[in-house]
Parts: structure tokens; C-alpha cells; sequence
């Protein structure tokens, strides 16, 4: 029994490790370096790739948390009964189930988006809003 909740536990920091640690190395270190180097029609389309197989791999590690696999929300049962909740709520949600996580990778769909579009500004602002997303992401699990 605790070789299984070893095993169930190492994958489980596996996944952290890759959407903590992909954030930040994306948000501190590939976005600035790419807008100090390139122009933005080379920039967007780069960084618009990387976050796309950056989400993939996340979306992979949450899929694979094992906590999904026997656990109940309980979070939703309160969600359900009242119509706000709290930091904290929304901080245990983000830490338990990675949610936040998919709004970043929704937002990188809009970006790819504008930039078959050949859309500079709306592309600019949706690498933005991702920006700002993965900041936040990175405060709540901190």
C-alpha cells in the first residue's frame, strides 16, 4: 500500500513540477528573451508554438494527477450553494484541480487564431492576457 501511494504521489509532483515550473520558465525567461530578440510577426508565432505544446503537456500532467482518479470535490458542493466564494476557495480549487490552467490554454487558441490572421494587435493582447493569467497561476500556488 505505500509503494502505490509513493508511486501515486511522484506523479502527482511530476505534474506539478511541469505546470509550476513550464510557467515560470515561460513567463520569466522565453517571454522576455523573445521580445528582446525578435520582432513581433517572428515573436508571436514562436511564442504562440511554444505555449501550445507547453498546455499540451500540462493539459497531460492534470489529466494524470492522481487525485482526480479517487477524490470528490467537495468545493463543488459549495460552489453550488452560494454564488461567490472566497480567495481561498479559488486558491484551493487552483491548487486541486489545475482549472486555472485551462484558461491560459484557451486564450493561447484566440492567439493562434490572430495570428493566421496576420492580426498583430489582437495577438498582442492575447499574449498578454495569457501573461497575465500565468502570473496569477503562479501567485495562487505559490
Amino acid at each position: 500500500m505505500r509503494l502505490i501511494y509513493t508511486t501515486l504521489l511522484f506523479v502527482h509532483l511530476i505534474g506539478v513540477v511541469v505546470w509550476v515550473g513550464g510557467m515560470f520558465v515561460m513567463h520569466f525567461a522565453v517571454r522576455p528573451a523573445a521580445a528582446a530578440q525578435l520582432p513581433p510577426p517572428q515573436r508571436l508565432p514562436l511564442l504562440a508554438t511554444a505555449l501550445g505544446r507547453f498546455f499540451f503537456w500540462v493539459s497531460i500532467a492534470i489529466v494524470r494527477d492522481p487525485r482526480q482518479w479517487y477524490r470528490t470535490d467537495p468545493w463543488r458542493r459549495r460552489f453550488r450553494q452560494r454564488a461567490s466564494f472566497s480567495a481561498r476557495d479559488v486558491r484551493h480549487r487552483a491548487h486541486d484541480d489545475g482549472d486555472l490552467s485551462a484558461h491560459p490554454s484557451c486564450a493561447v487558441s484566440r492567439l493562434q487564431r490572430a495570428i493566421v490572421a496576420t492580426d498583430w494587435p489582437t495577438a498582442a493582447r492575447n499574449l498578454d492576457t495569457i501573461r497575465k493569467l500565468v502570473l496569477t497561476n503562479l501567485v495562487l500556488v505559490s
